[in-house]
């Protein structure tokens, strides 16, 4: 009797895991295989956990989708749906479920079908054209993300009563939703951490924000003619804020109370009218991330050195003309942005990045590149192309964890020998140059992969190019190359695509 009750036990577990499929963690689902065609999925419906349905014109789906067990992923975005199966409630295993842009759906029939999805943590239900939401959503308990934006005409107050039913909720985009204020309901969101109100209608940002404790990520981007100052002061009372959004906003200056966001670390101001930044930002000591292009920023304060714990900033597409030496100071900068502005130099004191791992200063007027850039001993990638360089310095050669250099459009007629030193360089691009002659010692960069020498003034290439088995693209258009000497380029060289 007791091996028989064993006995049963074993195989109602073993149906009911069947059933039920395997539930994979975050990492582990990163790995699987993203099918988008549901015939194939239907092959193998045990190794299915992501499908992507989007943009097939699909006007139902089809109940055999019950067949995926294991589905965690499901992408049915840009189809004109008009219900849900109800087979699909037996995917059990469901974690994230897009449904944007299907605006025939009836919301109230599908979630009918999808409230018994008790894995449900991500809701997709963008542009659909909803008036509100149906009291079904209430019972999605796991459910922690939803998007609703590009819904014009919802209800947000019966919205927000609904949301403050999940108590798990910590992400909501109301992108695009042409909103100008928010309802008092808003502070039933208690646990919210990610809160997005790009491209709507705010001039004042509503009070009940400030009572939002949990809240991390605020996106206000594209909302011309907020009131800063008064944002700024309401923003301060949110401990927890550490992502500020303020992209496109038309901004010409920013007030003094940038300076009472004590706990950013990550700030997005690009694409703006800014043309200077006030001193109180550089009191924001945490900030790891200050995004700044697409402004018309004419000088950088050397207060910015306060800003140590720095590891990205972007000053891309301003109106500078020099960094100040103080950018040295920035001992834990990973990556630096300065292309597009005015700068017709380079400041020794880069060289003091010692954990700078990109860097670009494309589309500047800088004739020569200082000595110390050559101590950038972690730099992996520099862009240096349209400039006006007529020579490299011979420390480019030090840069030995560099892999990939950008030189187009310069003025360069000749390569330092210690180029060769480059080990670890995959991609060499040195289009639109005047380069003459390559040191012999380029054939020691064994691992190069791409070379692009389009429209320089070469006549031979060395010998050892042979030497380059891992080089795959070679472009040398736009030479002057004998015929006789294109013969035995081609000889030489293995690589699949030779350009001549």
């Amino acid at each position: 009797m007791k091996n028989t009750l064993l006995y049963m036990f074993l195989f109602f577990f073993s149906f009911k895991s069947y059933s039920d499929g395997v539930l994979l963690t975050k990492e582990e689902l990163k790995e699987e295989k993203e099918y988008r065609s549901l015939s194939i999925a239907l092959r193998v419906p045990e190794e299915v956990y992501k499908l992507r349905l989007s943009r097939k014109k699909l006007t139902r789906l089809p109940a055999s989708i019950a067949k995926l067990k294991n589905l965690q992923v499901l992408y049915l975005d840009n189809n004109s749906l008009t219900s849900l199966p109800k087979e699909i409630k037996s995917l059990t295993n469901l974690q994230v479920l897009s449904l944007k842009k299907n605006q025939k759906l009836d919301l109230n029939l599908a979630l009918i079908e999808l409230k018994s999805l008790r894995n449900l943590e991500e809701l997709g239900l963008e542009n659909n054209n909803l008036t509100s939401l149906p009291d079904e959503i209430a019972m999605l308990k796991k459910l922690k993300v939803i998007g609703l934006s590009g819904n014009r005409n919802l209800d947000l107050k019966q919205t927000f009563i609904l949301l403050g039913k999940l108590p798990r909720i910590k992400s909501l985009k109301l992108e695009s939703n042409g909103l100008h204020t928010l309802p008092p309901e808003t502070v039933n969101l208690k646990k919210l951490k990610i809160l997005s109100l790009s491209n709507n209608n705010f001039r004042k940002l509503p009070k009940e924000i400030g009572e939002l404790r949990n809240l991390e990520y605020l996106n206000l981007s594209e909302n011309i003619g907020i009131n800063l100052k008064e944002t700024f002061i309401l923003l301060s009372r949110l401990t927890k804020l550490n992502k500020l959004n303020l992209y496109n906003n038309n901004i010409l200056l920013l007030p003094k109370e940038i300076g009472e966001l004590s706990n950013l670390e990550y700030l997005y101001l690009h694409g703006n009218k800014l043309r200077s930044i006030p001193s109180q930002l550089f009191q924001l000591e945490k900030l790891k991330s200050l995004y700044l292009r697409n402004n018309n920023i004419t000088h950088i304060p050397a207060q910015i050195e306060n800003l140590y714990n720095l590891v990205s900033l972007d000053l891309s597409g301003n109106k500078l003309k020099s960094l100040p030496p103080q950018i040295g100071g920035l001992s834990s900068l990973e990556r630096l942005f300065v292309a597009k502005n005015h700068m017709n130099e380079l400041t020794a004191s880069v060289g003091e990045l010692e954990n700078l791992k990109y860097l670009n200063i494309s589309n500047n007027a800088i004739k020569r590149l200082p000595e110390e850039i050559g101590k950038l001993k972690n730099l992996e990638e520099f862009s240096a192309s349209r400039n006006e360089l007529f020579e490299l310095p011979y420390t480019i050669g030090d840069l030995e964890y560099l892999k990939s250099l950008f030189l187009e459009y310069n003025q360069l007629t000749e390569l330092p020998n210690t180029i060769g030193k480059l080990k670890r360089l995959k991609i060499l691009f040195l289009e639109q140059n005047k380069i003459f002659e390559l040191p012999d010692n380029i054939t020691l960069m064994v691992n190069i992969v791409k070379l692009n020498l389009i429209s320089n003034k070469l006549t031979a290439l060395p010998s050892g190019m042979s030497n380059l088995t891992n080089l795959e693209k070679i472009y040398l258009s736009g030479n002057t190359f004998s015929a006789q000497e294109k013969a035995k380029i081609k000889k030489m060289i293995t690589a699949k695509a030779l350009m001549l």
